[in-house]
């Protein structure tokens, strides 16, 4: 249940961005609450990384077109991974190969708790 929350709080949050360039301000931050501590994600943070776009992470975004949930179809169609298992592969491996601009790469570098 609580993934499935996540998944939902996550789709709302970036669910109606047409163009990553013009996130609304209300949506730039997004924090997620789990028991091992308060997830921050910043968009505008990471898109000031090289070589990262809308597509690095919005894998099915198409310009002009609104983004699609996550939960369209991660913990949705069996033959694609859980949100969890999706966020934290794509997140870890990013955040590895980008190390030397001090990338959080354990758990309690992303999940704070207060």
């Amino acid at each position: 249940m609580k993934k499935l929350l996540f998944v939902l709080v996550l789709a709302i949050a970036v669910g109606g961005l047409l163009f990553a360039t013009d996130i609304p301000e209300e949506k730039d931050v997004i924090k997620k609450e789990t028991k091992k501590g308060t997830v921050t994600f910043v968009h505008s943070k990471h898109l000031k990384v090289e070589d990262v776009t809308c597509k690095t992470c919005h894998h099915t975004f198409e310009e002009g077109k609104a983004i699609v949930a996550c939960n369209a179809c991660h913990g949705v169609k069996e033959d694609v991974s859980k949100p969890m298992k999706a966020f934290h592969k794509l997140c870890k491996n990013c955040h590895k190969k980008n190390k030397d601009k001090k990338a959080p790469t354990k758990c309690k570098e992303c999940h704070i708790k207060a």
